[in-house]
């Protein structure tokens, strides 16, 4: 008989190569606390308002057809508190991609926790797009407002912002038509493009799991032991069975997380899980 076990069995990502948590309900029946697995690192699919103020699934099909697969390239992104606090849960700079039904990439997946989190408190999240970070509102506000003469909307942002093609594209998908006769409006939407975010991409796309098993444990914060899960600042390994509340009555059980990483690409962070370093 072992003196210990250590359970690293994966999340329920990417199925095809063996991760498709089918541990779970063997776990479950021995009393453990098993949250459910939840998608991280992963894309979303959007919404647009339509004129009468309702929600419509996805993009335009004018849009998708002609952006989806390009990427958004110098732009931040920004999602505010689920609880309605003052401030942001995320704000970060980098890049994103359209999709079919909505978006991914480097800048979204770094999102996903906080827009999870939104989607699941409140049916939506709302992220702000910032189409040029490097750019004051002031700045962007006075560009917009210089007079154009003869020339389009579209020319004048163009020449002056540097904004055109699927940038440009992107605000005409998500502003209301009259916000184009409004300058200042206009400007403050450069600056803060509302996008909303209404489910995660199905978890079998996702490139990690999020907290799976919950560990109570004196002095730790985080009520989750990632089994192949997502979250840092979490030892190498845990106490999965204590003498109290777990039916399996077993000492010496851990669960050792495959990843212990943050939401979003970490490539240069090392941590040691269960004995070996992983990336």
């Amino acid at each position: 008989h072992a003196d210990a076990v250590v359970l690293a069995l994966g999340g329920a990502s990417w199925s095809r190569l063996g991760s498709d948590g089918a541990w779970v309900p063997l776990l479950t029946q021995r009393g453990v606390d098993v949250a459910p697995l939840l998608p991280s690192n992963c894309g979303f699919e959007v919404a647009r308002t339509a004129p009468d103020g309702a929600l419509l699934p996805g993009w335009t099909e004018l849009f998708r057809s002609r952006f989806a697969g390009l990427p958004i390239k110098n732009v931040a992104l920004s999602t505010s508190n689920v609880d309605g606090a003052a401030g942001t849960s995320f704000a970060q700079a980098g890049e994103f991609l359209v999709t079919e039904k909505g978006v991914e990439g480097s800048l979204v997946y770094a999102m996903s926790s906080a827009a999870r989190g939104q989607i699941m408190a409140c049916g939506r999240a709302t992220a702000l797009i910032d189409l040029l970070p490097a750019r004051s509102v002031e700045f962007v506000r006075d560009e917009v407002m210089r007079p154009r003469g003869s020339r389009s909307l579209s020319t004048h942002l163009k020449s002056r912002l540097g904004i055109d093609g699927v940038k440009a594209a992107l605000l005409r998908e998500l502003l209301p038509r009259e916000t184009f006769n409004d300058p200042l409006g206009l400007a403050q939407a450069i600056k803060a493009l509302p996008m909303t975010l209404v489910a995660t991409r199905p978890i079998d796309e996702a490139i990690s799991t999020a907290d799976v098993a919950r560990v109570p444990r004196r002095g730790v914060r985080r009520r989750d032991a990632g089994l192949g899960g997502s979250h840092g600042r979490l030892p190498a390994h845990r106490l999965l069975c204590q003498r109290q509340g777990c039916r399996a009555g077993r000492q010496g059980v851990f669960a050792g997380a495959h990843k212990l990483i943050s939401a979003g690409p970490a490539p240069d962070k090392t941590y040691s899980a269960s004995g070996a370093n992983t990336r």
